[in-house]
C-alpha cells in the first residue's frame, strides 16, 4: 500500500481545479515539519484547513492534521497542547468517510506517541496493547506497519524490555524484507540504537547509526543521527568525536524531542571529566526540565531533574539540589504511574539533607564580594538576598540581583524587588532603565514621575515611558512624553531628534515640522536636519520650501510652488507594504522624490508609477569596484537603496503578463501601441529569447504589461488580440484572458504554450 499516492492524485486534482494553494500547502507541509521548520507547519496548517474544509475535503483535512501532529508531537513533544488533537483526530479517522484514509492508521500513532511523551514508562503497558492491536489490522506491506512498530518497541525500551525490543526489531526487518519494503533509513534505526546501547552492545550501536541515512527524513533525522553519535562516542569516552557530533544547544532548545539524548551526552561527558560540573551546564539542564515540563513531558522532565539534583550533590550545593527536589516533587503529581519516582525522589532527599549549609558572604553596599560569589544563580542568588536584606538601600545590589532573577526566568519576582525599591527611592536612574526594560509598565512610572522634583529625575523617567510606547507602537502617547520633557528642557537637541524621528515614522509630518523647526533654530547649519526638513516639507507638498532648501543646500532646482518633476538617477527603494518587503528601480525626481519605473516579480504588487518621499541616508555603500571598475556595494549593485518613508500617489496599475512570437521589425510598434493606450511595458526578456518551432527558431517577447485602473481587462485582451491579428503575431496573455471571462481564449492560449513549451506563471 502505497499511503502517498493518494496524496500525489489530490494535489493534480487541486491544480487542474484552480486550487494551487491548498496543492502547495499539501506538498510543503511534511518537508517542514521533517524539517523541524515548525514555525512555517504552525502558519499553514490554519490556512490549510480553512482551504480544506472549504473544498469539503475529508481526507486532506485528517492529512493536514496529521502532519500538524507530527511536528508538535514527535518533533517539538507539545502534548499537553496536542492531546486533545490528537484524541479529535481518532475521532474524525473513525467517521465513514475518512476511515478508508491512509492516514487514518497515522492518527494512532499520533495517539500513541502523545500518551509516550506524556509518561513513556507509565503509560507503557497500554501503549504495547495499542500497537499490538494496531499492527494485527494492517500488513507488514504498509509504511504503516514500521510507525506503529516503532511505538511497540519504544513501549518495550521504555518498560526495561531491551531484548524483547531487540527481537521485535529482527521480526519487523525480516517482515519488512519479505514484504519487499525494508527498514532503510527509518528513525526505528535509533530505537533499535537505545535497545542495543542498554544492553551494552555499544559498538554495535556505533556501526548502526553511522551507517543510518535518510534522505526523506529532512534535518530532524539529521539532528536526531548526530545527537546520537555523540552519545555512544561519549559511552566509548571518545572525547573528540563526541563534541565535534554534539548539536549546538541553540538547535536542540528549539526541537524538544532532540533534548533527553542531548541531556544524557551531556551527564556521561561530565562523569568522563570531558566537561566541567559547571554553571552552563546545570542553567541547560534547569532550561530542558522546564521545556519538557511546559510541554507535557512530565516523565522525561523529571529524569532530567534527577540528574540535575545529582550534578549539584557532587558540587555540595545544597541550594540547587533543594530546587531540583521540588521539581521533581511537583512532577509526580502528573505523572500517570509511579513506577519508582517517589522512591527516587526518597534517596534524592536523603543525600541533599546531609550536604553542607552554603557559605555566607559579608559584603558592602558597593559589592566589594561580588567575585566570591558562586557563578550558579541559585547559589548566588541565595549569597545576593543575604546582602541585599543587610543593605536594601543599594541600587547596585538591587540590579545584581535582578540579573539573577531574570536569569532563572523569575521575572515577577524582580519586577516586586524594581518595584519596591522605587517606591521608596524614586530617584535612582538605574533602576529606573532597569524596570522599564524589564516591566514596560508607564502606569507605574507615571506614579513614580509625580513624587520627584528634580527635573532630570522626571526627564529620565519620561523618556522611559516614551520608549515603552514607542516599543508598543504607540506613537502619539510616545510624542506626548517628549513634550513633557521638552517643557522642561526645551533644547534637548537628543530629544527633540528623538520627537521629529518618531512623528516622521508615524508619518505625523506636521508635528514633524515643529520639530524640526525647533532644531534648526538650535543648530548652526546641521545639513542632517536640513535633510529632515526636505522629507517633511516634500511629504506635506510644500513643494516652494523644499526648492528653496534644496537650493540652500548647493541642489540646482528652480524655484516655484508647483511640484518637483526632476529627471534624475536611478535608484532603488525598498518599499515595506503589509508586512512584505520589495526592492524596486525607481527614478528621482527630486532631492527625496522617487517615481517607481517596475515590479520586482509578477507575483509582486504593482507599484509602477507609485512616487514615494524616500529617506536621504542610503541603506548601502558603493565601496567596492566590479570588473569594469565601476563603483558598487557588496551585492556588486551600482545604484543607491533608499527606504520609502511616505506615499505621494500610488495610482491602480496591475501587472499582466505576455508571450510568445513576435518579429523583431514588430516588437517597437506593439510597445508603441500599448503606450497609445497608457499602458506600460517591460521588456523582461533578453534579444536573444527566441522559440523552437518546427521551422527553427523564431524571435519572441517576454513582458509585462503594467495597466491602469482605466483599462479594463477586456479592452486590453481586445487591443492585444487586434495587435496579434494585424500583424501576425502569436502572443499568449491566459491569465488575463480569464480576467476578461474570455475562457475559450484562454484554453485556446494554453494549449498553444504546451505546444511551445511557454512556461506560463
Amino acid at each position: 500500500m502505497d499511503i502517498w499516492q493518494w496524496t500525489y492524485q489530490a494535489e493534480r486534482e487541486l491544480r487542474e481545479t484552480g486550487h494551487e494553494r491548498l496543492a502547495d500547502l499539501m506538498d510543503e507541509l511534511p518537508s517542514a515539519a521533517c524539517d523541524d521548520n515548525h514555525a512555517k507547519v504552525d502558519a499553514m496548517v490554519p490556512e490549510a484547513l480553512a482551504l480544506a474544509k472549504k473544498q469539503n475535503n475529508r481526507w486532506i483535512e485528517v492529512f493536514i492534521r496529521h502532519w500538524d501532529l507530527q511536528s508538535r508531537v514527535l518533533r517539538r513533544r507539545e502534548v499537553a497542547d496536542a492531546l486533545p488533537d490528537a484524541l479529535k483526530l481518532i475521532d474524525l479517522c473513525h467517521q465513514k468517510d475518512t476511515e478508508e484514509c491512509p492516514q487514518s492508521i497515522c492518527a494512532v500513532q499520533d495517539l500513541a506517541n502523545c500518551y509516550a511523551q506524556q509518561d513513556g514508562l507509565g503509560y507503557a503497558e497500554e501503549r504495547i496493547n495499542v500497537s499490538l492491536e494496531t499492527l494485527k489490522r494492517i500488513s507488514p506491506a504498509w509504511p504503516c506497519y514500521i510507525c506503529i512498530g516503532s511505538e511497540y518497541v519504544n513501549a518495550l525500551l521504555d518498560s526495561n524490555k531491551h531484548e524483547q525490543a531487540l527481537e521485535k526489531i529482527e521480526e519487523m526487518k525480516q517482515q519488512a524484507s519479505l514484504a519487499g519494503t525494508g527498514l532503510n533509513g527509518h528513525e526505528l534505526c535509533f530505537s533499535e540504537a537505545r535497545a542495543l546501547i542498554e544492553t551494552g552492545k555499544i559498538e554495535q550501536a556505533l556501526q548502526l547509526i553511522s551507517k543510518a541515512d535518510n534522505s526523506g527524513g529532512g534535518e530532524h533525522f539529521r539532528n536526531m543521527k548526530e545527537n546520537y553519535l555523540a552519545f555512544i562516542y561519549a559511552l566509548l569516552k571518545n572525547e573528540e568525536q563526541s563534541f565535534s557530533h554534539l548539536p549546538d544547544w541553540s538547535t536542540v532548545i528549539k526541537t524538544a524531542s532532540l533534548l533527553p539524548i542531548w541531556v544524557s551526552t551531556v551527564i556521561e561527558l561530565v562523569n568522563n571529566n570531558s566537561l566541567d560540573n559547571n554553571w552552563l551546564v546545570d542553567q541547560k539542564l534547569l532550561q530542558a526540565a522546564q521545556k519538557l515540563n511546559d510541554a507535557g513531558n512530565y516523565r522525561d522532565a523529571f529524569y532530567i531533574a534527577q540528574k540535575r539534583a545529582l550534578l549539584a550533590i557532587n558540587r555540595n550545593q545544597k541550594n540547587t539540589a533543594t530546587q531540583s527536589l521540588l521539581f521533581l516533587n511537583n512532577q509526580t503529581d502528573f505523572l500517570f504511574r509511579d513506577c519508582g519516582a517517589a522512591q527516587e525522589i526518597e534517596d534524592l532527599t536523603v543525600k541533599v539533607s546531609s550536604l553542607p549549609e552554603p557559605e555566607t558572604i559579608s559584603f558592602g553596599a558597593e559589592g566589594d564580594q561580588l567575585n566570591n560569589l558562586s557563578d550558579f544563580p541559585l547559589e548566588r542568588l541565595e549569597q545576593l538576598k543575604e546582602g541585599y536584606a543587610k543593605h536594601s538601600q543599594s541600587a547596585f545590589l538591587l540590579l545584581e540581583l535582578v540579573k539573577v532573577y531574570k536569569a532563572l526566568d523569575r521575572h515577577d519576582e524582580a519586577r516586586q524587588k524594581l518595584e519596591e525599591f522605587l517606591i521608596e527611592f524614586p530617584e535612582s536612574p538605574d533602576v529606573i532603565c532597569e524596570f522599564s526594560n524589564l516591566v514596560g509598565n508607564t502606569e507605574f512610572l507615571h506614579q513614580i514621575a509625580s513624587t520627584t522634583k528634580d527635573p532630570q529625575i522626571l526627564a529620565i523617567i519620561l523618556s522611559e515611558v516614551a520608549d515603552i510606547h514607542r516599543h508598543n507602537n504607540e506613537p502619539e502617547l510616545a510624542m506626548q512624553a517628549f513634550d513633557e520633557i521638552l517643557k522642561h528642557f526645551p533644547k534637548s537637541e537628543r530629544d527633540l531628534v528623538r520627537a521629529q524621528n518618531l512623528a516622521i515614522r508615524s508619518e505625523n509630518f506636521a508635528r514633524a515640522l515643529t520639530y524640526n523647526q525647533r532644531l534648526k533654530a538650535i543648530t548652526e547649519e546641521n545639513n542632517g536636519y536640513r535633510w529632515d526638513s526636505l522629507v517633511i516639507h516634500s511629504a506635506l507638498g510644500r513643494w516652494k520650501e523644499v526648492r528653496n532648501e534644496a537650493n540652500n543646500m548647493g541642489m540646482s532646482v528652480d524655484l516655484g510652488e508647483n511640484e518637483i518633476r526632476e529627471f534624475w538617477e536611478i535608484i532603488r527603494l525598498k518599499v515595506t507594504s503589509d508586512e512584505h518587503t520589495y526592492i524596486v528601480h525607481a527614478r528621482r525626481t527630486g532631492p527625496v522624490t522617487a517615481r517607481i519605473l517596475e515590479v520586482s516579480s509578477f507575483d509582486d504588487p504593482c507599484l509602477v508609477n507609485s512616487e514615494f518621499v524616500f529617506n536621504p541616508a542610503p541603506l548601502n555603500q558603493l565601496s567596492e569596484k566590479d570588473d569594469d571598475g565601476d563603483d558598487v556595494d557588496c551585492e556588486g549593485y551600482s545604484t543607491y537603496l533608499y527606504e520609502v518613508i511616505s506615499s505621494i500617489r500610488a495610482p491602480n496599475y496591475r501587472t499582466v503578463v505576455i508571450d510568445g512570437f513576435i518579429p523583431e521589425e514588430g516588437m517597437n510598434k506593439t510597445i508603441e501601441r500599448l503606450e497609445e493606450a497608457d499602458v506600460d511595458v517591460q521588456v523582461r526578456s533578453g534579444s536573444d529569447y527566441a522559440l523552437e518551432t518546427e521551422e527553427g527558431q523564431k524571435s519572441a517577447i517576454y513582458a509585462y504589461l503594467y495597466v491602469p485602473e482605466a483599462v479594463t481587462d477586456k479592452d486590453l485582451s481586445g487591443l492585444l488580440t487586434r495587435l496579434s491579428r494585424e500583424e501576425r503575431y502569436k502572443l499568449i496573455w491566459p491569465k488575463l484572458a480569464l480576467a476578461a471571462d474570455q475562457s475559450d481564449l484562454a484554453e485556446k492560449m494554453i494549449r498553444y504554450a504546451d505546444e511551445y513549451d511557454i512556461y506560463l506563471d
